[in-house]
């Protein structure tokens, strides 16, 4: 270890954090003095200076987080680069793209798995790999052949204007702001950026400053609560005696925890990149028209996770940017199959995989795709009755509901995030017998559920005229 790595070793002892994300939180604040620094003195200089900062700059983050293991992400700029000339837009190069790129990171997770969440160079590769798997499939359905008038409704988003070469994609990919954690943008996205298109906005300046801040509090917030609700305390035998409720509270503080983690870390670099004025989306047209939205880069939608009482809020909420990409590349690419609950498995499952071998991943995508199936039944029950539907909202019953809502979107949240976040069986299985498997028996006592609320509640011809 060198010298400054000791030091940088000694603060995170000091303020009880490890060493790799005490330099993935240096490297996240590092980037708003970076946004200064290109606004202030690259902003108006050439395109190739541009570049040159954007991959020096993200490369300089890489090395000082993983060292040599910086060589991962050339070899996928070189690949690409390669894979582009060599294939041209067709199908070939999204199955080339798609097979290298997630071979070598899944390659990767063989060599540095543990048991335990790690800090390597696969967490930025990860978010390296969605990014050029999309430009890939983005260059394909720009400049692949579509009849006139068939081409994709999306290209006014997504379309590539000129086929780039290996330092544009090298910049794309190092991109400061956004090389460690996300968010995904798309390559058109960085091109009119570059092309200085946003540059009559300058809202850019306190949306990226608000958006940093809110990184900072909700970093604050988890690191006060993580006291009274941190992973060791749910793996302990004081949790596991405790009161049956107060397990289940606690768990759902804990998931809530976990989410403001991942939270403040993706707030505070949507912020520099709204900082750099990459983000912007479009000027406002409701009642403040002259209002400008900076959320090109959103990853997180704050009042809709706050305000949750179902899990499908939090998916509309959280890992925003992710999401997006997975709907587009994978859920929407695998309309033949017929079924959109296959359609949903299969990309459930690709994100399994694209987060590892762990079989937490596994458990919580398949808890997902359960719960979200029953949420869905649940409303097409509701949508299908008038009766039912006056009863769940009358006014007299609204407070109850909410209590009964809230606590089972934050306990059940933090149900879903147990095997995510603590990765191995014997952990999350013993957490999930602390709480006498929770999730599980809320599933499997929907079944009878189902039957009785339709025998009670019958679907409607005329919401069954409907749905047709």
């Amino acid at each position: 270890m060198t010298e400054s790595g000791s030091y940088i070793g000694q603060l995170a002892g000091a303020v009880g954090a490890t060493e790799p994300a005490l330099r993935l939180l240096l490297s996240s604040v590092f980037g708003y003095p970076l946004s200064l620094l290109y606004r202030k003195y690259i902003w108006d200089m050439p395109e190739l200076h541009q570049h040159i900062f954007m991959i020096t700059s993200g490369m300089g983050i890489c090395y000082f987080n993983y060292g040599v293991d910086i060589y991962h992400s050339i070899l996928a700029v070189v690949a690409t680069f390669i894979l582009i000339r060599l294939l041209g837009p067709t199908k070939n190069l999204r199955m080339a793209s798609f097979a290298f790129h997630m071979s070598h990171l899944l390659f990767g997770y063989i060599l540095t798995g543990t048991d335990n969440y790690d800090i390597v160079w696969t967490m930025p590769h990860c978010v390296l790999v969605l990014r050029l798997i999309g430009l890939t499939f983005d260059i394909c359905d720009t400049f692949g052949t579509h009849q006139k008038g068939d081409e994709p409704k999306e290209m006014d988003v997504y379309g590539i204007r000129k086929m780039p070469n290996l330092l544009q994609i090298a910049s794309y990919t190092y991109f400061p702001g956004s090389f460690l954690v996300g968010p995904q943008f798309p390559y058109h996205q960085y091109e009119r950026f570059l092309a200085k298109e946003f540059d009559k906005y300058q809202g850019f300046v306190d949306a990226g400053f608000k958006r940093f801040l809110l990184g900072f509090f909700y970093l604050a917030v988890y690191q006060v609560g993580n006291i009274f609700a941190s992973d060791s305390h749910l793996l302990s035998e004081e949790y596991a005696s405790s009161g049956y409720f107060k397990r289940l509270i606690l768990m759902g503080l804990w998931g809530r925890l976990t989410l403001y983690k991942y939270m403040s870390v993706w707030l505070l670099s949507e912020g520099v990149c709204t900082r750099f004025g990459l983000t912007f989306r479009s000027t406002s047209k409701t009642e403040r028209p002259d209002e400008e939205d900076w959320s090109a880069g959103e990853n997180v939608k704050i009042g809709i996770l706050e305000r949750a009482s179902k899990f499908t809020h939090y998916i509309e909420a959280f890992n925003v940017a992710t999401n997006r990409w997975v709907a587009r590349h994978i859920y929407k690419r695998l309309k033949f199959l017929g079924s959109r609950e296959i359609s949903q498995a299969s990309t459930l499952l690709f994100l399994a995989v694209w987060h590892g071998f762990h079989s937490g991943y596994y458990v919580s995508f398949l808890m997902e795709f359960i719960v979200v199936y029953i949420e869905r039944d649940f409303d097409t029950i509701v949508k299908g009755n008038t009766k039912l539907r006056r009863l769940l909202e009358n006014p007299t019953l609204q407070p109850v509901f909410y209590v009964l809502l809230k606590f089972y979107a934050i306990v059940g949240m933090g149900w879903c995030l147990t095997p995510f976040a603590f990765l191995s069986f014997s952990r999350y299985w013993a957490i999930f017998r602390a709480v006498y498997f929770f999730g599980y028996v809320y599933a499997l006592l929907y079944i009878p559920v189902h039957f009785v609320l339709k025998a009670l509640f019958p679907r409607e011809r005329r919401a069954a005229e409907k749905s047709q």
